[in-house]
């Protein structure tokens, strides 16, 4: 990635973060709950030590972060 790539994607990452922040909180005062919060790292890590086997995975690009996994279960966790 170029420097003026990186600076973009910086900038990006740093307003879809606030956004983010403000569309949680607008969230929470309408009564939905966020009972988790992970980073992709975390979420991925909380998925293998449950039985599960990430094979893909992509973090989307959206007001809220989201998450695509495609996993397997691991032989012996069921």
């Amino acid at each position: 990635m170029d420097a003026l790539s990186a600076a973009r994607h910086d900038a990006d990452v740093g307003r879809n973060s606030k956004e983010s922040g403000i569309f949680s909180k607008a969230l929470s005062c309408a009564g939905v709950v966020f009972e988790a919060k992970w980073d992709a790292d975390g979420y991925k890590t909380f998925l293998e030590e449950n039985g599960f086997e990430v094979k893909r995975s992509k973090q989307l690009a959206s007001t809220i972060p989201l998450m695509y996994t495609e996993c397997i279960i691991e032989k012996g966790s069921y």
